[in-house]
């Protein structure tokens, strides 16, 4: 991927309307997605993402969490926006988008 690319992928759990190259990593992808789920407390989100993922950050001004796992790196909004940075290729961000749904779905 040389360029990016405008991907709308829409289903009932998320959307995600970014795919581009990493400017972090050559050779990987970012993507920007969000979750078809309520708002929740931005403390309520770190519990959930604390249980499943060893190193999450959390900035409670921005109501965010930042995690890395595998190499990769999501920070999540408590609106459920979703940027994802270092995903191997467009799958890989699509399948780190659906763990993330499955974690945080109510």
């Amino acid at each position: 991927m040389v360029r990016g690319e405008t991907v709308e992928i829409r289903s009932k759990e998320f959307s995600i309307s970014c795919v581009k190259p990493c400017g972090t990593e050559k050779g990987k992808v970012m993507a920007e997605a969000k979750l078809n789920i309520p708002k929740m407390g931005h403390k309520r989100m770190f519990e959930l993402l604390r249980e499943r993922f060893p190193r999450v950050k959390q900035s409670s001004d921005i109501r965010a969490a930042r995690l890395e796992w595998k190499g990769r790196v999501a920070i999540v909004f408590d609106s459920g926006e979703i940027y994802i940075r270092k995903a191997e290729d467009r799958e890989d961000a699509i399948k780190i988008v659906k763990l993330l749904y499955d974690i945080l779905k109510p």
